[in-house]
């Protein structure tokens, strides 16, 4: 595990949960990427050295707050968690994500995301724009991870590559649209010490870290939507493994952590804080975290295209994703997503034959 070199990083903050759509609090993607701070760089040592620099953000209620940014994501299609496995023992994770696709889709397969879905996206990008221009501002700090080059525009690979967002390209080149984008988060794991703080060792845990052994712990939290034998609906905590590539409807809460920084790579970090898995068609939960009800309560349901559950249900083929690193569970997944989400195609209807036209073709025969 990287070992942090300043006290600063090892502080405590409080979680601060926003939802980009909440109208009752007038919050805007705008107004949340307006509240993002970013800390300082700093050079992390360890086995695998490298620079990050901390995402927070101000408590709209109380300015002078600062905490975690947790974002609410919507209700949208995942292929369920998938794990990161030691070679030598399939039994065994490292590590695991949830692949995600951010907008509903209508029966042609295209998207149709609902109004929080869109504000999701969007307060993506502005998040990710907003730690491009500090992170341009501040290139020389991380210089030798830029190649050296002092002339770096803003629109080099290496920023833009910062969004997690992946969107399907047409022959041009240009972003499609109509496809909608789809996100790669990673679950928050990590292996337990013998004595100390199992939160606080988890909170310490970069993402970029590979854990050596293999009795792994899980600061995630996964909920499942259930009846109980009286017929009312229940929230039980339960084992992620026990739904790998489990495909379902998932209402995520998602932590902005940090913008990662190598000489391969820069990335935005994203956690995933708490999850509630819907494994069957059933009614969206109101509620994850106790103290968010009003989160839930503005009147937006998120109506989830039929078709789309229908195709995760009726899908023979699972999806077989290597142990690795992210990129090589992202280049698996979008070379595949395409044939995983495509609707059936619809039946060519029979001419219909007027009574007049029969006699005309049965005149004919004769």
């Amino acid at each position: 595990m990287s070992s942090k070199q300043s006290s600063k990083s090892n502080k405590r903050y409080p979680i601060i949960t926003l939802d980009p759509y909440d109208q009752k609090k007038k919050l805007t993607p705008e107004v949340i990427a307006n509240l993002v701070q970013i800390e300082p760089i700093e050079e992390i040592h360890g086995k695998m050295p490298f620079k990050s620099a901390k995402i927070r953000v101000a408590d709209p209620d109380n300015p002078n707050k600062i905490g975690d940014l947790v974002l609410r994501f919507d209700k949208c299609q995942t292929l369920g968690i998938s794990a990161d496995k030691y070679q030598s023992d399939e039994k065994d994770w490292k590590g695991a994500s949830m692949f995600t696709i951010l907008y509903n889709k209508d029966k042609n397969g295209r998207a149709c995301p609902t109004p929080r879905q869109k504000a999701v996206v969007e307060t993506i990008n502005l998040v990710s724009e907003k730690c491009v221009d500090y992170l341009f501002a501040n290139r020389q700090s991380i210089i030798k991870e830029l190649g050296n080059n002092p002339r770096v525009a803003k629109t080099d690979s290496k920023f833009q590559s910062l969004n997690p967002l992946k969107w399907k390209t047409a022959e041009d080149g240009s972003i499609d649209e109509e496809s909608g984008p789809s996100i790669v988060i990673k679950v928050i794991a990590y292996e337990p010490k013998k004595t100390g703080d199992e939160e606080a060792n988890a909170e310490m845990q970069d993402e970029e870290t590979v854990n050596d052994g293999s009795n792994i712990k899980f600061s995630t939290k996964f909920f499942v939507q259930s009846k109980n034998a009286n017929g009312k609906t229940e929230y039980p905590e339960v084992n992620p493994r026990d739904y790998e590539k489990q495909r379902c409807q998932a209402t995520m809460f998602v932590k902005f952590e940090s913008i990662f920084i190598n000489s391969s790579v820069i990335r935005l970090q994203l956690k995933l804080k708490e999850v509630l898995m819907e494994i069957q068609e059933t009614q969206q939960r109101k509620n994850i975290f106790e103290s968010y009800d009003d989160f839930f309560n503005d009147g937006e349901e998120n109506t989830t295209s039929t078709t789309d559950n229908a195709e995760a249900e009726n899908q023979d083929e699972e999806m077989e994703v290597a142990g690795g690193n992210d990129e090589d569970l992202e280049a698996a997944l979008d070379a595949e997503i395409e044939a995983e989400f495509q609707p059936e195609p619809e039946p060519v209807p029979e001419p219909i034959v007027a009574p007049s036209d029969k006699k005309k073709r049965k005149t004919e025969k004769k």
